[in-house]
């Protein structure tokens, strides 16, 4: 895999991991979790963590539409059904999101 680093370079990696260190190994999962509340707190900002992020971005995904197979994927879970279950209130809404749009559009005068 070939990473841009912070200087512009660019250079192979031995990993396909999303955060390494400067070596390109991988940084130690807690990492970002405590890099990310030492953030919150310097700037005061509300609490949330590295994996709220994961499921804001699935959540943001469904509601915009994007098929349920193709987020599994990103997210990489093994098996759609993992995702249909974790996100299934996500996807309820995003259907009725749909209904409304289907019924406005078939029923254009009802406003």
């Amino acid at each position: 895999m070939i990473v841009t680093g912070a200087d512009g370079n660019k250079r192979p990696v031995p990993n396909d991991r999303l955060f390494i260190k400067d070596d390109s190994t991988p940084m130690h999962p807690d990492s970002i979790t405590d890099w990310t509340r030492k953030f919150i707190q310097k700037y005061n900002l509300p609490k949330f963590s590295p994996h709220s992020l994961r499921h804001t971005n699935a959540s943001l995904l469904i509601a915009n539409g994007v098929n349920i197979p193709t987020i599994s994927k990103r997210l990489g879970h093994s098996s759609v059904s993992t995702t249909t279950k974790i996100y299934s209130h996500a996807i309820q809404s995003a259907d009725e999101i749909a209904s409304n749009i289907l019924s406005d559009k078939l029923n254009p005068l009802k406003k």
